[in-house]
């Protein structure tokens, strides 16, 4: 969802959060809350569900770009690592 649908989502969400909560209270006898209540908890459950939901991973197909860098880069560290540890060979001055 782009940004600017964000905002007024934010604030359906939490006014939504807010009716549904003063209907379901009394049945569970807790208090109702009311709307900034409701925006601080539905922040919350945003700032929670986003990250678990891996939207916030970028363009589709980066991960596999970065996945292909990384073994590029080990195959690099690989190379260097297994020319130091060979030994040298000598000639002799022959």
């Amino acid at each position: 969802m782009p940004f600017p649908m964000l905002v007024p989502a934010f604030f359906f969400s939490s006014w939504l959060l807010m009716i549904f909560w003063g209907m379901v209270s009394p049945g569970i006898e807790v208090k109702t809350i009311g709307y900034p209540t409701a925006m601080l908890v539905t922040i919350g459950l945003w700032l929670v569900v986003f990250p678990l939901s891996g939207r916030g991973r970028g363009k589709p197909g980066m991960r596999k770009k970065w996945k292909k860098k990384k073994e590029e880069a080990n195959k690099k560290i690989d190379r260097h690592a297994g020319a130091s540890v060979k030994p040298a060979a000598h000639t002799n001055g022959k």
